[in-house]
């Protein structure tokens, strides 16, 4: 008969979590896992890594023997031949559970190290607002967790290549626009465009869309709410637009507020063949006491950036006053096991 397990100490588990969480981030910020290629069992000689990338050395030393303890690395040389590999974790991490530690730690880092003066009121959220986020990993972040096969993502994909012969497809809050150009891809649309409000990750998008040669897509510098604004000429043509995990966003307005947006994307769709597809959260699991911890997670951020998130109910009532209809509708159980995830599919009401 085996000893009883004792239940990690949450205090320990907690605070060796949060450390290896900031351990990733530094690490990807080190450019430490590009030089994985992508998590190929390859060997990577420390010294060598370091004077390319001008690396303080007892700081970079200190990470990777950290994340050594942690099984994500683990050391094949030793010595002034120091060298190190990608463990089973630490593949896993490359390959594909990078992004959620990017958009957390990197992208919302901010807003979570000022929880407590958000709360005390010490300061508030409107004067952080500008720089609450670091644009760059939440765009890179989203994109990353994006490739993930057999979730949310795929199923967007899905549901936009079966509307026919698409001339326009638009994806909001474009991000490093990888996914815009899956969609492109998958659509064979004639025309795409990406809108992000933040400059940095309109950056990378257009470097995503250079790097892929696809020169009748383009990317709009500018807020979701003001696309007709700047584009007027769209409205009522765009065949496809979707909206991964950005139009909650609307729901600092309020209810009210959110109809008058959701108003607003109603007119870019073309009357007949367009269609919205939206990725979002609910909080039907957690409201049950049922949520997964990625949730939670989600939940939390998105709260002290005043963002709200809503029960399947509450989208329904939201998108009726918006003058849209539900054609489709499925929650999606991400590839983590993640809960709460929702695909609205919307048409134009007759």
């Amino acid at each position: 008969m085996s000893a009883p397990t004792t239940p990690p100490d949450f205090v320990s588990s907690s605070l060796a979590g949060y450390c290896v969480s900031q351990a990733i981030v530094a690490a990807y910020q080190c450019g430490l896992w590009a030089a994985f290629d992508n998590g190929d069992d390859k060997e990577l000689r420390l010294a060598t890594f370091r004077d390319a990338k001008n690396l303080e050395p007892g700081y970079l030393l200190a990470l990777v023997s950290y994340l050594e303890q942690n099984q994500v690395l683990e050391k094949t040389h030793a010595g002034e031949d120091l060298a190190i590999r990608l463990t089973e974790r630490g593949r896993m991490l490359v390959k594909g559970g990078l992004g959620p530690f990017l958009l957390v730690i990197g992208g919302y880092g901010r807003v979570l190290s000022s929880m407590g003066p958000l709360t005390t009121r010490e300061i508030a959220f409107d004067d952080m607002k500008a720089r609450a986020r670091d644009g760059h990993l939440v765009a890179l972040g989203t994109d990353l967790a994006s490739r993930r096969k057999g979730g949310n993502y795929d199923l967007a994909l899905d549901r936009a290549e079966l509307v026919p012969d698409p001339k326009l497809v638009v994806d909001l809050g474009c991000g490093s626009a990888a996914f815009l150009v899956e969609l492109l891809n998958r659509t064979k649309a004639k025309q795409g465009l990406g809108v992000e409000i933040d400059a940095a990750a309109c950056t990378l998008g257009r470097k995503t869309l250079a790097d892929a040669k696809l020169d009748h897509c383009s990317i709009v510098h500018t807020d979701i709410r003001t696309l007709l604004e700047q584009r007027p000429d769209i409205e009522g043509t765009c065949d496809v637009v979707t909206g991964l995990f950005v139009v909650h966003e609307f729901f600092r307005a309020g209810f009210a507020g959110a109809v008058a947006e959701f108003t607003a994307l109603r007119r870019l769709l073309h009357p007949t063949n367009g269609r919205l597809l939206i990725v979002d959260k609910i909080t039907d699991p957690l409201d049950a006491g049922q949520g997964d911890a990625m949730s939670k997670v989600f939940k939390l951020f998105h709260e002290f950036t005043d963002q709200a998130l809503w029960s399947r109910e509450e989208w329904g009532r939201l998108f009726a006053e918006a003058g849209l209809a539900v054609a489709f509708e499925k929650e999606v159980i991400g590839p983590a096991g993640h809960t709460g995830t929702v695909l609205f599919e919307c048409k134009r009401k007759r």
